[in-house]
């Protein structure tokens, strides 16, 4: 692995983080979704389905698209990977 891969992979994960907190943001600042506007409860059931749920999944699949395209864009074939796991064992 070279440094260049290990700075795209944390510049991918640093992305993610940020993808991650968008729709808290947009739930709770453009939507309105926090108190004093709406109840306590409500607040909480938003700020759950918007940061845990829905940014998840985007945060989890721009991931996998990037890691896929800019970190680790060619995939070892199964033999070659064979080899050197082998190679490792001895």
């Amino acid at each position: 692995m070279t440094t260049d891969s290990v700075n795209l992979f944390f510049m991918v994960a640093g992305v993610g983080l940020v993808i991650n907190q968008l729709p808290l943001a947009v739930s709770r600042y453009i939507f309105g979704l926090q108190t004093p506007h709406v109840s306590l409860i409500v607040e909480n059931v938003a700020d759950v389905i918007s940061a845990t749920i829905v940014g998840t999944l985007l945060a989890t699949v721009f991931r996998w698209w990037a890691m896929r395209k800019f970190v680790f864009p060619n995939p070892v074939p199964q033999q070659e990977f064979d080899e050197r796991v082998q190679e490792a064992e001895h």
